[in-house]
């Protein structure tokens, strides 16, 4: 590796942190094959970084909580139950162990992988933020005195918060969303015969798959009774999540599993009269290409369907009215690209079936997905801005 010959220490909290962090890696790796890296997935076990040429650094304990900590107070006491805070010790010393070994850190995620990054080695990180944006909750006077006390760079989510930080004296720049170079395309068509509506169904990556999964099918078996068309769902599996145990799952609602060729990709297919379901991996780019709307409970996946102007309808207990912080936080970075609506199976195909009668309340809904996540390229800007703070640092040192 050119400069000093030490690794770049990337720290990330979450599945979909590690999912942006892991397309910027790509691109680092591309403009400089060889590059020492080392990955440190706070939260979970870090399965976006599979595959590329990384070394995996700290404990990978999941939490019950699932990374989901600002849910709740049960999910915090949950997880120092589940034992949060030797982690969180263990983590701290790891890093302090590897500080020597880091010629720059990397904190993927909210400001707590920066204040890793600075109390494990010591080090001023460079900061992706994807966690806030002044489209709905800003950073805290606290959040911005450590940026610009310690960020060599910050990274964030659009330009209305850029500008924001920069008046306020920080290093801050928009140069992308980099979740939308973490697509998979594979150039694989799901788009069913003519006539067929196309839904891709993302019921997310943490335990509340199957449950969500099984609430989408009823919500399905509804809209079949006032909407004339055959329906063909597309199903995101997460790498946690099995066809198997969805599979199993359908059956209990009248599903059934169909016959189909499967390989890498094509999992699995199941059938209720002239309705199909397949189950896909490793292709979301085109699953959402196929698509002509989503019914999403995903993070990520959520906001990549968004950014790729499909509709999004996420449902809830009691609506937009009563959101908990995560998806109330999603509601607030996308607007009116997503809806959220009880969760309430009449009260969500009700919803979808108004979308589906509506073309211009979708292209509305597209072009404000579009406007929020910006076009791809961020990961291939950031990647070089982040080479560049490492030579700079390697002349330091």
């Amino acid at each position: 590796m050119k400069g000093s010959g030490k690794n770049i220490l990337v720290l990330s909290n979450g599945y979909g942190e590690d999912t942006i962090a892991a397309a910027v890696l790509r691109e680092i790796f591309k403009l400089r094959p060889g590059t020492g890296v080392m990955v440190f997935p706070l939260v979970g076990a870090g399965a976006p970084y599979n595959g590329l040429p990384v070394k995996f650094c700290g404990p990978r304990e999941i939490m019950p909580s699932e990374g989901m900590v600002p849910e709740s107070l049960t999910n915090f006491l949950g997880d120092i139950r589940g034992g949060l805070a030797s982690l969180t010790i263990k983590q701290l010393r790891e890093l302090s162990r590897l500080k020597n070994e880091a010629g720059l850190c990397v904190a993927v995620g909210d400001i707590i992988p920066v204040m890793f990054s600075i109390i494990g080695t010591g080090k001023h990180p460079v900061f992706i933020g994807t966690a806030k944006s002044d489209y709905f909750v800003p950073y805290s006077s606290f959040e911005r005195f450590i940026l610009k006390r310690w960020s060599l760079l910050s990274m964030v989510r659009d330009q209305v918060t850029a500008d924001a930080l920069v008046k306020d004296g920080i290093n801050a720049v928009w140069l992308g969303n980099a979740m939308m170079d973490a697509l998979e395309f594979t150039g694989e068509n799901f788009k069913p015969p003519e006539g067929t509506l196309n839904i891709a169904l993302l019921p997310g990556s943490r335990g509340s798959v199957v449950t969500n999964f099984v609430f989408m099918l009823k919500v399905l078996d509804r809209l079949r009774q006032q909407y004339p068309r055959p329906v063909q769902g597309l199903v995101a599996l997460a790498p946690s999540s099995s066809e198997a145990d969805l599979i199993k799952a359908a059956s209990s609602t009248g599903w059934e599993e169909a016959d189909m060729e499967k390989n890498g990709r094509r999992l699995g297919k199941i059938r209720k009269e002239n309705h199909h379901i397949l189950f896909l991996r490793g292709c979301f780019g085109d699953l959402l290409s196929s698509s002509d709307l989503a019914l999403g409970q995903g993070g990520t996946a959520n906001e990549q369907a968004a950014g790729l102007q499909k509709p999004v309808i996420a449902f809830e207990p009691g609506g937009e009215k009563s959101l908990k912080w995560y998806r109330k936080r999603q509601k607030g970075l996308l607007g009116d690209a997503l809806l959220v609506v009880d969760r309430d199976e009449k009260i969500v195909a009700d919803e979808l079936l108004s979308l589906i009668s509506s073309p211009e309340r979708q292209k509305r809904m597209a072009a404000i997905g579009k406007e929020r996540l910006g076009p791809p390229g961020g990961s291939l800007k950031m990647a070089k801005a982040i080479l560049e703070n490492y030579d700079f640092q390697a002349k330091q040192d």
